[in-house]
């Protein structure tokens, strides 16, 4: 049989088993590979996780770990950031070059995309001159086939020395024969080091003894007398050279004559590079038919397209919310709302009945309980939708386009097209965006970033905008909280003009992002993901948002003499709404009712929809959505729709930018910033709504 690339196909599955013992025969498998070569798709594959597959570089920025099971050798395996080389540029570049020479795991797994191998072998070869033991998995050879081309990975793992598995992680081939080779202990190889010319690789040698002289038994000696020749800051601040050292490793540098007015580290690039070129030319075959514009340049032309990028973004955008905010969406948050009413609540009522329970025991169960949790669970058919698209768009490699388009227009506010991933991100939940935040390389654009980041609506703000719209905008729906987003798109524009130059001065960053190729999402992709953010609002739905509305029942039941009232005014609650009420009486909403829900959205955005159930004994939102249409005009509804948009988001996201920031005084100004930028824009929106309406209709 040819040595051209055969994929058996077989498919296997593996339950993740993280323990904190490893024992003795377990083997340590570090997964290492470019940005978006398949590398947590390959880490679900082995271990079963559910850790999310993102269609664009930069989704791992901390290492995980999962354990293999059900295979004959335990194997732990651990999912590093990916990284495009080990020079200390980047965060992750430094995690994944800190982890492997702390850890030093038995064996390396080194993803490669076969569709960009020129690019993904430059990684290799420093990997190899590391000297760890090496597999090589290449990625994508289903793609590559499709595309016309042939690789002979046979006489590509000959040149190189080390074993090449080819695979196709998303279809879950070649899995097996993926982990056969980890199991196989004796035949692990180190590969081959020496890419160089003759006088660089002399240079090197000579670095060597230099390094060695003094020093016995150094780590890695080879890999960091490249990196000492590249003048690579995190290794000579390791080895603190002596003056002596110093001198004679100049020396060596200047013998070599191309040396002059050069960046020592291109030259081992370029002869990296020349290697690559030479091995891939010698191991790649190509039809002619390959030459062929592919069929993600044609889509490219309209989704990056100079005038057609921009328009191409927001009308997918508007799709977005029409389907999930439209008849669609209200159609299954109708059906889950009439399931919670006609058969949840009133089942509970028939059997509270039957034991003749308590008043206060049914005011417990069916208002608080059933009926301020119910409130959030019927959005959940709205959450799985607007997920279920954004993970379409991401997992398609559309997202990575919309970076790059984005980049030109972040430019203008002090940041780089990178910063577009966890602002995006923060559209779903502001936690995990704040944490990708670790993918800046540049301090300045990460913690603007971070600034900016609590103006993109999360989706636990949902509910309190659709129990607002459908109630004052029936008619209008979409285009009321579209326009929510929007303003808050504009409110983190503004910020990030007023900090650029004062809070957060400093250099820009270039912007370097791979395009990916368009293709379609996968399934397990895209229920994983689905899955991790509806588990995350159920958990929260069944904890945080069920303690907070036992917590406003009871304070809003009992009076300050912890007797049980009906009266809802002479509460405990009410006494200290009453008090900080005046403050947005400005902004339209000066009641102690609506006072009280933004104190409890504080600990979750979904409580506020909860709590409003309880605090005006609501049965499910369409009551709710009655009760407020008293209480509210359409303009105070709208500036209340549009505080909570723009103020402090959630405790736990409050807590993740601490982290992030390293800061307490930045936090707090975060705080207060979001605090102030909130009212303010809330009591403008009311104040100049009602004078214009007055003036107008």
């Amino acid at each position: 049989m040819s040595d051209i690339v055969s994929v058996r196909e077989e498919k296997t599955k593996h339950i993740v088993k993280v323990e904190n013992d490893k024992p003795k025969s377990v083997v340590k498998a570090a997964l290492i590979g470019n940005p978006n070569c398949g590398k947590t798709t390959l880490f679900n594959q082995l271990t079963g996780s559910n850790q999310y597959v993102g269609n664009w570089p930069g989704v791992t920025v901390e290492h995980k770990a999962g354990r293999v099971r059900n295979w004959k050798t335990p194997i732990d395996v651990i999912d590093l950031p990916g990284i495009y080389s080990f020079s200390p540029y980047s965060p992750e570049e430094v995690i994944t070059r800190n982890y492997l020479e702390q850890e030093k795991p038995d064996i390396v797994i080194n993803i490669i995309d076969a569709t960009n191998i020129e690019r993904n072998l430059y990684l290799t070869t420093q990997l190899l001159e590391l000297d760890y033991k090496v597999i090589i998995a290449l990625n994508m050879m289903d793609i590559l086939m499709k595309k016309g081309k042939k690789l002979d990975y046979k006489k590509l793992e000959k040149e190189i020395g080390v074993k090449i598995i080819p695979i196709s992680a998303s279809k879950a081939l070649g899995i097996n024969e993926l982990l056969e080779e980890i199991s196989k202990e004796n035949n692990r190889l180190r590969g081959k080091k020496n890419f160089y010319s003759d006088n660089i690789e002399a240079s090197i040698k000579k670095i060597e003894k230099v390094l060695s002289y003094k020093r016995n038994n150094i780590d890695n000696l080879r890999f960091k007398a490249i990196k000492v020749f590249e003048k690579d800051a995190l290794i000579l601040s390791e080895l603190k050279l002596s003056s002596g050292e110093e001198v004679a490793i100049n020396e060596i540098r200047n013998e070599i004559k191309t040396t002059k007015n050069r960046d020592y580290e291109i030259i081992i690039a370029d002869e990296r590079y020349k290697y690559i070129c030479k091995i891939c030319s010698e191991c790649i075959m190509w039809d002619k038919e390959d030459d062929k514009e592919s069929i993600s340049d044609k889509i490219d032309r309209i989704f990056t397209g100079k005038f057609t990028a921009i328009p191409m973004f927001l009308v997918m955008m508007f799709a977005i919310f029409f389907i999930t905010f439209g008849p669609i969406g209200n159609f299954l948050k109708q059906a889950v709302e009439n399931f919670m009413a006609n058969n949840v609540l009133a089942s509970a009522e028939y059997y509270l009945n039957m034991f003749s329970a308590s008043d206060w025991t049914k005011s417990l169960v069916l208002d608080a309980i059933i009926g301020g949790t119910g409130a959030v669970l019927s959005f959940l058919p709205q959450v799985i939708l607007l997920f279920t698209l954004l993970s379409i768009l991401e997992d398609s490699g559309y997202m990575a386009r919309a970076a790059f388009v984005m980049d030109k227009l972040l430019r203008k506010i002090g940041l780089s097209g990178k910063a577009f991933v966890p602002l995006l991100m923060g559209f779903g939940c502001s936690v995990p965006a704040v944490l990708g935040t670790r993918i800046l390389e540049n301090k300045k654009d990460k913690n603007l970033t971070i600034f900016l980041i609590p103006f993109m609506s999360c989706s636990a703000k949902m509910p309190l905008y659709f129990l607002f719209a459908s109630a004052f905008f029936p008619n209008n729906q979409t285009i009321a909280i579209f326009s929510l987003y929007l303003l808050g798109i504009v409110g983190a524009i503004f910020s990030a003009f007023l900090f650029k130059d004062t809070l957060f001065k400093g250099q820009e960053s270039p912007f370097v992002m791979e395009l990916p190729t368009y293709k379609l999402p996968s399934r397990k992709n895209l229920l994983l993901h689905i899955w991790d953010r509806v588990r995350d609002f159920l958990e929260r739905a069944g904890t945080v948002i069920l303690g907070a509305t036992i917590i406003i029942w009871f304070l809003q039941s009992f009076n300050l003499h912890l007797q049980f009232t009906m009266d809802k005014s002479e509460s405990i609650l009410a006494v200290f709404g009453s008090i900080i009420a005046p403050i947005f009486t400005l902004c339209g909403f000066g009641n102690w009712q609506s006072a009280v829900s933004l104190l409890t959205g504080l600990i979750a955005k979904e409580s506020i929809v909860s709590t409003l159930c309880v605090l005006y004994n609501a049965q499910g939102t369409a009551e709710l959505g009655n009760i407020i249409l008293n209480l509210f005009s359409p303009m105070s509804a709208y500036a209340f729709m549009v505080f909570v948009l723009l103020y402090t988001p959630c405790v736990a996201a409050v807590s993740a930018i601490h982290k992030e920031l390293k800061s307490w005084k930045l936090t707090i100004i975060s705080i207060i910033y979001q605090l102030f930028i909130a009212w303010f824009a809330s009591a403008l929106v009311y104040q100049f709504g009602t004078l214009f309406s007055k003036i107008f209709i």
